[in-house]
C-alpha cells in the first residue's frame, strides 16, 4: 500500500511541474496583445490626421473658388 501511494504521489508531483508553465504563456500573450492594441491605435490615430488634414486642404481649395458678392 504504500509503494501506491509513493507512486500516486509522484504522478501527482510530475503533474503538477508539467502543468506550470502557463501562467508565464498567458502573461505572454497579454503584453502581445496590448502591444498590437497600441500599434492599433497608433496607426487609426495617424489615418484620422491624414485625413482631416486632406479634407482640410479639399475645404481651402473649394473655399479658395467660391465668388465673393
Amino acid at each position: 500500500m504504500k509503494n501506491l501511494f509513493a507512486i500516486i504521489g509522484l504522478v501527482g508531483m510530475f503533474a503538477l511541474v508539467s502543468c506550470g508553465g502557463s501562467k508565464k504563456n498567458d502573461e505572454k500573450a497579454k503584453l502581445d496583445s496590448l502591444k498590437k492594441d497600441s500599434i492599433m491605435k497608433d496607426s487609426l490615430m495617424k489615418d484620422s490626421i491624414a485625413k482631416a488634414e486632406e479634407l482640410a486642404a479639399d475645404s481651402t481649395v473649394v473655399d479658395s473658388t467660391k465668388e465673393v458678392k
